[in-house]
């Protein structure tokens, strides 16, 4: 077992199985896509399922206007609480300032977090460059099993979004059954190539559907969510990292779980 919480080291004992495993897979995944589409919330129950397998993953949250860090659980249910920014402002990023950084649950010490605090903006620090993004990104490629990134649907001047669009190994992308959804992606294709992102085979999520009758734009998604009062009330709620159990949830967790399985 790694243990993440504060003033602890890594330790690796992988058994060689697991190692293929790894290796054959996804390391470094990126979500994105239209506003309000779920891009946390997927974010967050795939990185529960993967460190409730013992795997350890970090997630990293970007958006710098409306920090995710203090939606995901109670203040009570923090083992210790780090912002990213102390390690994007540092002068060297090394191993050990990234785990002396992480933000850790009591429950999970499988479970990494990086972002931004409470109150905290994108003027809290000065601002990052893309090198040091990539260095931070590669690092944590070394440090953990798995590196979820949870990209900002507003990309342009987002550069933890941008390089993690660039780096990750596969892209989620994520959409509403909705007009608003449609517009979005059109809209950012442009800034997509001006920024040199490759997404011409992303996998494809249309989350929060309601009903059987898909318009013809969202038919090739790859996985459909189906929409889940459960888990609005857990985001709501800051219990995204609880289990779910209505009917709807049963569902949207099956999804999850093949969607690992795709991914991992």
């Amino acid at each position: 077992m790694i243990n993440l919480k504060k003033g602890k080291y890594f330790k690796r004992q992988f058994e060689s199985e697991e190692i293929e495993e790894i290796s054959l897979n996804t390391k470094m995944l990126a979500i994105w896509g239209s506003p309000s589409a779920g891009k946390s919330t997927i974010a967050i129950k795939l990185a529960k399922k993967l460190s409730s397998q013992n795997k350890n993953v970090c997630l990293v949250f970007c958006d710098m206007t409306a920090p995710m860090m203090p939606c995901v659980a109670l203040e009570n249910e923090f083992e210790f609480k780090a912002s990213i920014g102390s390690i994007l402002s540092a002068n060297n990023i090394t191993d050990n300032l990234i785990k002396k950084n992480l933000t850790i649950l009591k429950r999970n010490s499988y479970l990494g977090l990086l972002g931004l605090l409470e109150e905290e903006n994108e003027y809290s620090y000065p601002e990052s460059t893309e090198e040091q993004i990539m260095i931070l990104y590669e690092k944590l490629k070394n440090i953990f099993d798995y590196v979820i990134i949870d990209c900002t649907s507003y990309i342009s001047n987002n550069m933890l979004s941008i390089v993690g669009l660039k780096m990750a190994d596969n892209i989620i992308r994520i959409a509403n059954q909705d007009a608003k959804s449609i517009s979005y992606f059109v809209s950012q294709n442009s800034l997509f190539k001006n920024a040199n992102i490759i997404d011409d085979k992303p996998i494809r999520i249309l989350n929060n559907y309601e009903n059987n009758v898909i318009e013809e734009v969202f038919a090739n998604s790859d996985f459909k969510f189906i929409s889940c009062e459960e888990i609005k009330e857990q985001f709501n709620e800051r219990a995204l990292l609880k289990n779910i159990s209505s009917k709807n949830g049963l569902i949207f967790d099956k999804e999850i779980n093949k969607l690992c399985r795709r991914l991992f």
